[in-house]
């Protein structure tokens, strides 16, 4: 039901690969937000409001999938609107694509993970 939610939302969608086998397709936007003393910002876990606790997870860049029609610079807007507008990032260059095929976690299925990745410094440091 999850994963039917997911594809209803626009989050990701089923294609085949060249053996015909079920392939799950994401695209995701990434940062690697720097700050000056060279230190690199990742999520290492999630707040639960509910369990009023931090759910620890693998140590990863800030990053969110994009939406049915979304392009890569508009779901970087939402994710710094969301996430990390305080720390003010001052997006710098050409992004850079990376294409991983590896099984879902979440999922079990074969998926392609099309990461578009964006380099910004924190213009804050607080």
């Amino acid at each position: 039901a999850e994963l039917e939610d997911e594809i209803r939302a626009g989050r990701c969608y089923l294609g085949s690969d060249s053996s015909g086998c079920v392939l799950r397709v994401v695209h995701v936007v990434t940062l690697r937000l720097l700050r000056s003393d060279g230190l690199i910002c990742a999520k290492v876990g999630s707040w639960s409001g509910e369990q009023s606790e931090i759910k620890l997870a693998k140590a990863k860049l800030p990053g969110t999938k994009t939406h049915a029609g979304e392009m890569p610079r508009q779901a970087l807007s939402r994710l710094i609107k969301k996430d990390l507008e305080a720390l003010g990032p001052i997006v710098e260059g050409r992004p850079e694509v990376e294409i991983e095929q590896a099984p879902s976690e979440s999922y079990g299925v074969t998926t392609k993970y099309v990461r578009t990745i964006f380099t910004a410094h924190a213009a804050s440091e607080t």
